[in-house]
């Protein structure tokens, strides 16, 4: 009786904790026309843009942007940079990757 009481118990404690978690959201992917290894021009409000930049690699709403290299940069090489696709008003797309 008592096995059947226990049993009952943390099933019920199992669905009113899994009642009280917090919902799982999905996130919006960002959908652009552009791939990995276009050049884009992104222009912010300031009036500021970032020209050529070679995308990378897509992160949701981020970009990064290869480095433009010299050659060989060795281990020391800096980290691509990241863009926040959310603040840009608008992308141009300079040129396409083969």
């Amino acid at each position: 009786m008592y096995r059947l009481l226990a049993m009952s118990l943390v099933a019920l404690a199992l669905l009113v904790g899994y009642s009280f978690r917090e919902p799982r959201i999905a996130a919006q992917t960002l959908s652009l026309p552009y791939h990995p290894g276009d050049s884009v021009r992104l222009e912010y409000p300031d009036g500021h843009s970032r020209g050529n930049c070679v995308i990378e690699q897509f992160y949701g709403s981020f970009i990064s942007c290869k480095v433009q290299s010299r050659g060989f940069l060795g281990p020391d090489a800096p980290p691509p940079v990241i863009y926040n696709l959310d603040t840009v008003i608008s992308i141009q797309l300079v040129n396409r990757s083969q």
